[in-house]
């Protein structure tokens, strides 16, 4: 469009571009090489077509002006997303389900049902099944173990609740979330979709007196509570977690004593360990075929960050998980 305009200042930076994307694809043999044109079948050597080269260079431009565009009303969960990343979302996500059968592909909670009125159902980590992959092996050793009771501070969307619920057949889950909307609503209409609404009891905020009374001996707790694990975990006050197993994402950014404080109070009681942020392979994931070969990083992408006055700043994944020593 603004080449056709005669602007020359844009003309004049498309035919740069032109010469650079000539210059620069590589050869492709796959069902994309009509747009290339041989010298003949043993060169190597080519050219695209001046039209292609174009649409090339001009795609490029556009991408760069469309990265600032802000999206002023995208959901809280991608609030640091522009527009044309928020239409790359949603297509990967459409795609995915689509391709999934409309489930969580692969993972601890493979399988889990999906609608597309669920927020959960528009992350493409989540239908992909590499969500917190780090802790992939933890989730699976615990459905083995089948505890009775299990505890999810921070249930959010429902998630950890419904999985735990849809795997484990002998289990009662108690789901702490202190926002209400949308994720009360959100984690009984994936309960319902899944048919494990008997089995979680959903509850507000999680204080450390509520952990007391809910607490029984050999639970499994999973915490996500933005640093407020320091107040809520202390066996000192519910004896009861001295033989619980525990896991809980870290929140240093917001508490920064928070990891000496808990290895204080558990190492006794426990066995400590951490669990660092792991590299996404996508290829891990066959479900990632169906997407374009530079797509497949970004859905299983895992950006975690903090909000600032000013900025977002980036942080990274850590756990811990206290396993009991008795």
């Amino acid at each position: 469009m603004l080449y056709e305009a005669g602007n020359l200042k844009w003309k004049s930076r498309l035919d740069r571009l032109v010469g650079q994307v000539r210059l620069a694809q590589p050869p492709y043999y796959d069902r994309r090489a009509h747009i290339l044109e041989k010298t003949n079948s043993n060169d190597k050597d080519f050219t695209l077509k001046p039209q292609t080269a174009r649409k090339l260079a001009l795609k490029r431009v556009l991408r760069g002006a469309i990265r600032f565009v802000p999206t002023p009303h995208w959901t809280d969960r991608y609030p640091d997303l522009n527009r044309l990343e928020k239409t790359k979302m949603s297509v990967m996500s459409r795609t995915l389900l689509k391709h999934s059968g409309y489930m969580v592909f692969g993972g601890p909670f493979s399988t889990m049902k999906l609608a597309e009125n669920l927020d959960l159902a528009w992350d493409p980590k989540i239908i992909v099944g590499s969500y917190e992959q780090e802790v992939h092996e933890v989730i699976n050793d615990v459905i083995c173990m089948a505890p009775l009771h299990i505890i999810i501070i921070g249930a959010a969307f429902g998630y950890y609740a419904v999985g735990f619920a849809l795997k484990i057949a002998d289990t009662t889950i108690t789901a702490f979330e202190a926002v209400e909307v949308p994720h009360w609503q959100q984690l009984n209409d994936l309960a319902r979709l899944n048919g494990v609404s008997t089995k979680i009891i959903q509850r507000g905020l999680c204080t450390a007196e509520d952990l007391a009374k809910t607490c029984s001996p050999q639970s499994f707790i999973l915490c996500d509570c933005e640093g407020g694990e320091m107040d809520i975990l202390d066996p000192v006050g519910t004896p009861a977690l001295r033989s619980c197993k525990i896991l809980f994402e870290l929140h240093e950014f917001y508490r920064p004593n928070l990891v000496a404080t808990l290895i204080s109070r558990f190492r006794e009681s426990h066995h400590i360990r951490i669990i660092e942020e792991a590299e996404r392979n996508p290829s891990r994931y066959r479900i990632l075929n169906k997407l374009p070969r530079g797509w497949r990083s970004v859905a299983i992408q895992e950006t975690k960050w903090i909000p600032s006055a000013s900025s977002r700043t980036v942080t990274w994944l850590r756990f811990m998980l206290l396993t009991p020593k008795g």
